[in-house]
């Protein structure tokens, strides 16, 4: 029976023979597919996150895909049939309106065996996608080029008559026509691993039609499933029956070019879907005539809190979702004061995209390459506020009241709740990514045309300021994750970005008014604070940083002017005053301002960022946008401007002074060796831990287990008494038989034994 506040009570009837089934089957061993479409009770959205974290722990079965992939195998050799690998490079999702148990959740498994696949039909429609748009305009003869894509792809009456890209000589034929060249289902090679995923859209109201993109909306977080990062999937053409070669070779050529850079599935403007071809196969660029493109690398100056559904080491990457969330956000510094809401909200779908029309700019985002050409997950860490300062010397706070600079600016991401605790992962500085932005066909709006060129304009200003003015992640606004200053072309301050916002409100004839003083804006933004200083360690200039803002705050102690940082915010006097427990005083934000906890929230409205100079020094800059809302106008112009000072004037004089100090790199960081991740747990011999099945076996085949906190991989010792119904990717829990994790050889770092108290649980994730 499933109660919940959205649907009445359910009771499923089942017959006897399926309830013994179920009952005896435990989460591991259930079909996937089972479990998404027809075994997931529907709810809210954590009920939602729950039932499709067990999707992710369901039945994997790599012995019986090897088997069938063999005889996939034989059966395109049969059909003479062109084949290629490619893994994807991002997250892959795809059918996520698709009808099952579950809202929106997504993923395409195979009906019988349950392994994450591409079908057949859509590889179709995505190629023929690249072919029209991408492929033909660069063709010297378009109405022969046309004539292959029908031959290909086939035709049937009235199908082309609304494409505009359709060439005015070319004709279709009369009648219908199967096409020459069948399109194979995408099987992966390996057991893919599925992911909890989420979208986090931070201004719902607004999106909808109704109120402001302010900073004060909370996130509505939706889950639903994708396919892990570096899965590799097998793809298959072959001719129907007899025919051309040449067309052959061509429909793998636009197959091949669509995945690389248009990517697969759904959400691909937002970075989803993209695969790279494995082996020496190579997709020539598109040409230029068919689509605008920059490519840009951004790397890491300041650690970055990174952190997808989970919020764990697997995941603590930089997602494409959240760098197109930043960007749009500096998108809209560029023009909300010129715009009113609607105006504002119209101009940002043609370019950005809503939930019923698709972006005309899109991103990519790929892990940076080696020396190698080989791509590098760039590693994350556990972060431990006491061991960094230990390391990097951190000068100590004058007073007990007073925190450490870091620990003030980093609050949150390593704290004790319920009395455990809790420790985020980052991403070291020096790490990198390379992006992509692309517009491969212009938008309209009010009848008249955004091209190609300028879309992909709006986009790099808003990256410019994202990488001079921002960062990623959490406690961004402090100083986290700062990229590299990046060169764009034509963009060399923000009056360079003030001027491409209004050169395209004026080509489209938007009338300019005042728009919203709540929202930051470029217009409204205290002047660029630039604070040079010595060091080189990247922990020291934030826990100065910190520092310097932190003494600030104390500044206005018991005053409500001290909103004008953001909120929530206490403003409360000692005991014996009646301020106590009076969150505002005379000062008191809109009730508009209030989240679903009946908070009144709204970020901060100053962004810390570090850029490094090219003698590896760090320049600290500061940018404040003042809020109508926190709690005026004036006073809030007033108070960020005395910020400024009181910023400049404490990192100024730190620098002086601890001149020397801040000048010696933290030591124990971006070092490969397995100790280097500062924080990291590792177990000692007998204990009881947690670790997941690997697929690889060793050379006698004895299974292999990789333990969930420190990442070792090592050999379960006395596989023979583990049960038959173990698989790969199941979680269980293990004694560990040895650990030495400054080993050299990495294969004998960890080793484990199977105890008969360690029987996998129902769950799949240990007893």
């Amino acid at each position: 029976m499933q109660r919940n506040a959205h649907f009445n009570p359910v009771k499923m009837i089942l017959p006897q023979s399926t309830r013994e089934l179920l009952r005896n089957a435990t989460g591991s061993r259930r079909h996937p597919g089972l479990l998404l479409d027809k075994f997931s009770p529907p709810g809210d959205q954590e009920k939602q996150r729950d039932a499709i974290k067990k999707v992710c722990e369901a039945h994997r079965d790599p012995d019986l895909l090897k088997s069938l992939r063999e005889r996939r195998t034989r059966m395109l050799q049969t059909a003479r049939a062109q084949c290629f690998e490619a893994a994807t490079a991002g997250p892959l999702t795809l059918h996520l309106a698709r009808a099952s148990a579950l809202e929106n959740a997504g993923i395409h498994l195979h009906p019988v065996y349950g392994f994450a696949c591409l079908p057949g039909s859509g590889l179709k429609g995505m190629a023929r996608a690249y072919a029209e748009t991408i492929w033909l305009p660069g063709q010297s003869d378009p109405k022969e080029a046309w004539k292959k894509i029908l031959d290909v792809f086939g035709w049937s009456p009235g199908t082309d008559a609304r494409k505009k890209w359709k060439p005015n000589n070319a004709e279709t034929p009369p009648g219908l026509q199967t096409g020459t060249i069948v399109f194979h289902e995408a099987w992966p090679t390996k057991w893919p691993r599925l992911e909890l995923d989420i979208a986090n859209s931070h201004h719902g109201k607004y999106y909808e039609g109704g109120g402001e993109p302010g900073d004060w909306d909370s996130p509505n977080p939706i889950s639903f499933l994708s396919v892990a990062m570096d899965t590799v999937f097998d793809f298959a053409v072959s001719l129907r029956g007899t025919g051309r070669d040449d067309l052959l070779g061509l429909a793998c050529e636009w197959l091949q070019g669509a995945l690389v850079h248009e990517g697969a599935g759904a959400k691909t403007h937002a970075g989803y879907g993209r695969f790279r071809l494995t082996g020496t196969v190579h997709v020539a660029e598109p040409p230029k005539q068919a689509r605008s493109i920059s490519r840009h690398r951004l790397k890491l100056v300041t650690p970055a809190f990174l952190a997808g559904a989970e919020q764990e080491k697997r995941d603590c990457d930089l997602r494409p979702a959240t760098l197109r969330g930043l960007l749009r956000w500096w998108w809209r510094t560029m023009h909300v004061a010129h715009l009113a809401t609607d105006n504002l909200r119209r101009l940002e779908t043609a370019i950005w995209g809503s939930a019923e029309q698709g972006a005309a700019l899109a991103l990519a985002v790929q892990w940076d390459k080696d020396d190698t050409e080989l791509a590098m997950r760039p590693a994350s860490h556990v972060y431990d506020k006491q061991g960094i300062a230990q390391n990097s010397k951190l000068l100590s706070p004058s007073s007990r009241k007073t925190a450490q600079g870091l620990f003030y600016t980093s609050y949150g991401m390593d704290e004790k709740k319920r009395g455990e605790r809790a420790q985020r992962y980052y991403v070291a500085p020096g790490a990198a990514w390379n992006v992509v932005l692309s517009a491969h066909k212009g938008s309209t709006l009010d009848h008249k045309t955004i091209e190609a060129s300028e879309i992909l304009r709006q986009g790099e200003a808003a990256l410019w300021l994202l990488c001079h003015y921002g960062g990623v992640g959490s406690k961004a606004r402090k100083g986290f994750g700062s990229f590299a200053d990046i060169p764009i072309n034509g963009i060399l301050d923000i009056e360079d970005c003030k001027r491409i916002g209004q050169e395209l409100r004026q080509k489209l004839g938007l009338s300019s008014q005042p728009g919203s003083e709540e929202c930051s804006s470029l217009d409204n933004m205290l002047g660029v604070l630039e604070i040079p200083t010595p060091w080189i360690n990247y922990w020291f200039a934030l826990d100065q940083l910190g520092a310097a803002a932190q003494g600030f705050a104390q500044l206005y102690k018991h005053q409500a002017r001290k909103t004008a940082l953001g909120l929530p915010r206490k403003i409360h006097g000692p005991t014996h005053k009646p301020l106590k427990n009076q969150n505002f005083a005379s000062h008191r934000p809109p009730e508009t301002l209030r989240n679903k906890r009946n908070q009144v929230r709204h970020a901060a409205p100053v962004h810390y960022h570090v850029a490094q100079d090219e003698d590896g020094t760090l320049t600290i800059r500061m940018v404040a946008f003042p809020s109508s809302v926190l709690p005026d106008m004036e006073t809030s112009q007033e108070v960020l401007g005395e910020l400024r000072k009181h910023v400049s004037d404490e990192i100024k004089k730190s620098a002086n002074e601890n001149a020397r100090k801040g000048q010696k790199p933290f030591e124990s960081e971006p070092v490969q060796s397995i100790t280097a991740q500062a924080g990291t747990h590792f177990p000692k011999a007998k204990d009881r831990v947690r670790a997941t099945l690997l697929e690889e076996k060793t050379r006698k085949g004895a299974w292999k287990a990789r333990h969930d906190d420190s990442e070792l991989e090592g050999a379960i010792q006395n596989s023979p008494a583990m049960p038959a119904d173990c698989t790969p990717g199941q979680q269980v829990d293990l004694l560990v038989a040895f650990c030495n994790p400054n080993e050299p050889n990495e294969n004998n770092r960890i080793a484990f034994r199977w105890a008969s108290q360690g029987k996998p649980s129902e769950s799949g994730k240990g007893a």
